[in-house]
């Protein structure tokens, strides 16, 4: 399936743990299907990081450091 099959246009995709391995990777697909993208990470600059990957690949992004752990 590619972009233009299964468009995300105009949806907001929340990924946690998406500096880094599995998280990023999924945030990097749904920004390539069209999504805007909040790329939550404990590490500011990793989140960062990736926002500017996302955006630099012409889609829109926004990097903020988080903890969801409970406790």
């Amino acid at each position: 399936m590619d972009a233009q099959q299964a468009s995300l246009g105009g949806r907001t995709a929340v990924v946690t743990g998406a500096g880094a391995g599995i998280g990023k990777g999924i945030a990097l697909g749904l920004a390539a299907f069209g999504a805007r993208v909040a790329v939550l990470e404990l590490d500011a600059a990793t989140a960062r990081s990736t926002a500017a990957e996302i955006e630099r690949a012409g889609g829109q992004a926004l990097a903020l450091p988080a903890d969801v752990r409970d406790g």
